[in-house]
């Protein structure tokens, strides 16, 4: 919007970013008296669009139909220090035992992270050995641990707080299934730190990372459903190694794409 005014004033050229709270601007009704108008124009302005995930650069081609020319996907990229320990390198070969499984998930503590139907899958799975992470805080965290102990899942969770990155890494290190079924996603960096830590990544889809992650392929997407994941799990734990292995194979192909140094070269080149 800023940028749209500088127009009147100079002849600039300029970059738009395309965010999932962009989306939601465009699309709800709240906004539709000015912003809605405003932002539609600066899209239709602009000389590039930067989409943070393929959903996004889908999404916002079907808002504004002028965009398709000047579009282009601009994602984020996992720092060096991530990457050199990613996909094994640093001895980190897994093995999936289905009778004992940890899953994590790192997020914000608020509702449209979907936290709760995490929790709610894991009372579906009680007669299996599995242990949730969840790391993060947030106003929602106090419900959260109200839900665990509603179910008698206290033992079965532990609930972390902020950890530092360092922290994080550790703890993804140790997990087999990383979990984050979060709606309106941007992009979402932790998925990325999940597969560089060899987890098995299950997700939304048709949000935030879909396009880069494949379902079957290199991770699994489903609905926002605790019996849609319940059965995902399932499908994870009674699989061969050798599928499991592509996956994770997969995934580690994806990820050497991803870099902060490529994502850097990728916005560059389109600018």
């Amino acid at each position: 919007l800023t940028a749209q005014k500088l127009l009147k004033k100079e002849k600039i050229k300029y970059v738009c970013a395309v965010h999932a709270s962009d989306i939601t601007v465009l699309t709800d009704w709240k906004y539709s008296l000015y912003f809605k108008n405003q932002l539609k124009k600066a899209y239709i302005n602009a000389d590039k669009i930067a989409a943070r995930s393929p959903v996004l650069k889908r999404k916002i081609e079907e808002i504004i139909h002028c965009t398709k020319e000047k579009d282009f996907i601009a994602f984020s990229g996992l720092d060096e220090e991530t990457f050199s320990s990613a996909c094994g390198y640093s001895g980190n070969k897994k093995e999936l035992n289905p009778k004992n499984i940890t899953i994590t998930t790192i997020s914000s503590l608020i509702k449209r992270k979907n936290i709760d139907i995490i929790i709610k899958t894991l009372s579906l799975l009680k007669e299996y050995n599995i242990k949730l992470k969840i790391i993060g805080s947030g106003k929602e965290e106090k419900s959260l641990k109200d839900l665990a102990s509603k179910l008698n899942l206290n033992e079965k969770i532990t609930f972390t707080g902020e950890l530092n990155h360092s922290r994080v890494m550790e703890e993804l290190n140790k997990s087999d299934i990383f979990v984050l079924l979060s709606a309106h996603e941007t992009f979402g960096l932790a998925y990325l730190e999940a597969m560089a830590a060899n987890n098995i990544i299950i997700a939304k889809k048709d949000d935030g990372i879909d396009g880069i992650l494949i379902n079957e392929k290199n991770s699994f997407l489903i609905n926002i459903d605790e019996y849609e994941l319940k059965d995902c799990i399932l499908q994870i734990l009674s699989s061969d190694k050798k599928d499991i292995d592509l996956i994770r194979q997969n995934a580690c192909n994806t990820i050497n794409k991803l870099t902060s140094a490529e994502a850097a070269k990728n916005y560059s080149e389109n600018i």
